[in-house]
């Protein structure tokens, strides 16, 4: 249908991202997922990229995932703006792309937070952390806008975020 949330051509993708997520990444059924969801975008960098860390960062694979996934997450908010609802599916594939884009967007700004707080004592850099991911939040979820129910309470989630990095 024309008035889905998710874009049509994106449908397969979002189907797939709970099993790209939830998949061990040191198996070769992750880079066939990779495959999958990345199509002609996917670069074969060998089964074992993910066992180093320093090539974890600026990978073309999940820089491409990200990307994709962003451009996703715009075009669906665009939508669900215009439809101001959606099925309960629609809804829950829309949250799960949001969250996965947003962790992924502060990924790099906990891990820098938490290597320079080793004291324990949170700065000033987290307070800004939060202030990003609420306007990230805001602007996906946008509240007054349209009517979704969250899974997680804004605190509660950053805080999932924090422990998942």
């Amino acid at each position: 249908m024309a008035d889905n949330i998710i874009p049509r051509s994106a449908a397969s993708i979002v189907e797939m991202l709970p099993q790209l997520v939830y998949c061990n990444p040191f198996i070769a059924e992750r880079n066939e997922l990779d495959k999958k969801v990345l199509g002609s975008s996917y670069k074969d960098t060998g089964r074992a990229w993910n066992l180093r860390l320093e090539d974890y960062d600026g990978h073309p694979n999940l820089l491409a995932l990200f990307e994709q996934i962003t451009g996703i997450a715009d075009k669906s908010r665009e939508n669900l703006l215009r439809k101001k609802r959606g099925s309960s599916r629609e809804l829950e594939q829309y949250r799960f792309l949001v969250n996965f884009m947003v962790y992924h967007r502060l990924q790099d700004d906990f891990s820098k937070c938490i290597r320079q707080n080793k004291n324990g004592k949170p700065g000033k850099e987290w307070a800004k952390i939060y202030e990003r991911y609420l306007g990230l939040l805001d602007h996906y979820f946008m509240p007054g806008k349209i009517s979704m129910e969250l899974e997680f309470s804004h605190p509660r989630l950053f805080s999932i975020y924090y422990q998942l990095r």
